[in-house]
């Protein structure tokens, strides 16, 4: 595989560049205590000061970072180091510090891009998407800042998470969580999907809501996109037939049957009479051509519903699979029950 090369960052070591570092933590250690102070002014300009001394070589790293945030996953995929776009702290700090200092004068409009430049450059900052987040919500954008305010609190910041609570941002997760899953029982699924999106952001610990995108994403034929849905509300949720069993339809419904057969045997393994799960789980040995298994499932699917002829049917078909002359006995009963496609079967026997 060829492998793709992005310029690197060289920095030389010299004794300006030690003099420099100087510069920068005087300038940050002067500016905290400023900002402790509430002198905003002294702050931004120590902070500002602190940026000056480190911007060529910040300025390199947004540059390349933009450039590696252009490629393709394959490319990034392709190259050899990724070492060089890692987050990076050390850059974020001032923009952040200059952003309190900017929002302590009033200049929000400031604050907020420098805590956006911040969070570009350590996407794993708590500090300031609390800050951008609480400024969100006093221009009015309710849902944007609770987004924010809950990716600082998972970040660590107990601010946050009291912050999230005060302004009761969890209620506008039911409330995107309910029209969202009006709009799935309208099969408006792509309309739904948007809903659980920001329910999600704002309740990432919410298994109910990833499973209802999955069932969004399964409608609209995205399988693997389901399937991933799926997968995180069972590592949430791990004890609920339901997300086994649809996960198991979407694995179904993408013919990997094997996948299928163990999520419908998971499902089973909770309620053994759940006879959606014991259907599929025969239909899915079917598609691995294990015709002995699924003429068992559906003696089970018998066994739960035995007025039912649909049982019945379904295991007659898979009985004249592998040529059980008591196929016939099966269509009749079927057929004696109501199946109306059972009864040609029925006579057309011997």
């Amino acid at each position: 595989m060829r492998k793709i090369l992005l310029p690197l960052l060289f920095v030389t070591i010299s004794i300006s560049s030690f003099a420099q570092g100087g510069k920068y933590e005087a300038f940050m250690k002067t500016g905290q205590e400023k900002l402790d102070d509430k002198d905003y002014s002294g702050a931004y300009f120590d902070f500002n000061g602190a940026l000056s001394v480190k911007l060529t070589e910040i300025n390199k790293y947004l540059k390349i970072r933009k450039e590696y945030d252009n490629l393709s996953e394959y490319e990034k995929a392709s190259l050899e180091s990724a070492e060089i776009y890692a987050p990076r702290n050390d850059y974020a700090q001032p923009y952040y510090y200059r952003g309190l200092a900017s929002a302590g004068l009033g200049k929000k409009e400031e604050a907020m891009q420098d805590f956006e430049t911040a969070i570009y450059c350590d996407a794993k900052y708590a500090g300031p998407y609390y800050e951008r987040g609480k400024l969100k919500y006093e221009k009015g954008d309710k849902d944007g800042g609770c987004i924010d305010i809950r990716t600082a609190s998972d970040y660590g910041s107990a601010a946050a998470k009291e912050y999230f609570e005060d302004k009761f941002c969890w209620n506008s997760s039911i409330n995107y969580s309910r029209e969202g899953t009006t709009k799935l029982n309208l099969k408006q699924y792509d309309a739904a999907i948007s809903d659980f999106n920001i329910a999600i952001k704002l309740n990432p610990d919410s298994a109910g809501n990833y499973a209802r995108r999955g069932s969004c994403y399964y409608g609209a034929g995205k399988f693997s996109n389901a399937i991933s849905d799926f997968n995180r509300a069972v590592d949430i949720s791990p004890n609920i037939t339901e997300y086994y069993y649809q996960r198991g339809l979407a694995y179904y419904s993408w013919e990997r049957y094997k996948e299928a057969f163990a999520d419908f045997s998971k499902a089973l393994s909770f309620d053994g009479n759940f006879v959606d799960a014991l259907l599929y789980r025969a239909a899915s040995c079917e598609g691995m051509g294990n015709w002995k298994s699924a003429i068992y499932d559906y003696g089970q699917v018998i066994r739960v519903k035995p007025e039912d002829g649909l049982g019945y049917f379904k295991r007659a078909l898979a009985k004249q699979e592998v040529k059980d002359k008591t196929a016939c006995t099966d269509f009749k009963k079927a057929a004696a029950l109501g199946h109306e496609e059972a009864q040609d079967y029925a006579n057309g026997c011997k």
